[in-house]
């Protein structure tokens, strides 16, 4: 599979590990083998070879057509739209908790921006600590950044890729205490990327 993320106007192309948790909030996510378009600047797939479903209370993503027409089709997207902000919501009220300052103090969309200089660490090192344990986020300069671009001073998430796969509110609590132990305690990667890894598995790409 691959991700294609946002990239200077250019999308670039990133290869996405089952394992891992994504949290590059891109704007689109291009699924080779399921033919599959979303565009994340309206938080809701495209409906062109596929369509987003809610299955057992879980927005998946599937290649069925919508068979409902447009109108069936619209609600499915909107209720994978409403859960991705709901899970970027409670990531970032987590997230408050272990003192991560939010640029605007939380969120109302899929995005999260971090401000990590309370943290000690730059949004590089803090991007390149969280890949060891299997957690994704892109580094990303802050308002009125003091550090230069290529080693900003905060990182930028979201939860689109994750909600996809069916992770909701318990998971997103939970990947906020990793990314706090990660930051805190570098040690910690390898130990955290097992569970990582056992919860991906539990969520299999659809």
């Amino acid at each position: 599979m691959v991700i294609i993320q946002k990239g200077a106007g250019v999308a670039c192309a990133h290869s996405f590990n089952k394992n891992a948790i994504m949290l590059k909030p891109g704007i689109k996510f291009f699924c080779l083998i399921d033919r599959l378009t979303i565009d994340f600047n309206a938080l809701v797939p495209i409906n062109r070879q596929a369509a987003a479903f809610v299955k057992d209370g879980k927005p998946r993503l599937t290649t069925e057509t919508t068979g409902g027409g447009r109108d069936k089709g619209h609600r499915h997207r909107r209720a994978v739209g409403k859960a991705i902000v709901e899970n970027c919501k409670v990531l970032a009220e987590e997230l408050l908790k272990f003192g991560f300052n939010l640029v605007t103090g939380g969120t109302d969309n899929h995005l999260i921006l971090i401000d990590l200089r309370n943290k000690g660490i730059s949004g590089k090192g803090a991007q390149n600590r969280l890949e060891k344990a299997g957690i994704t986020v892109n580094k990303n300069t802050i308002p009125f950044d003091p550090s230069p671009p290529f080693k900003p001073s905060g990182i930028r998430l979201g939860t689109p890729a994750i909600t996809t796969r069916g992770m909701k509110e318990k998971e997103m609590c939970q990947i906020a205490l990793w990314i706090n132990k990660i930051i805190s305690d570098p040690e910690s990667c390898l130990r955290i990327k097992e569970e990582v890894k056992e919860l991906c598995e539990g969520f299999p790409l659809p």
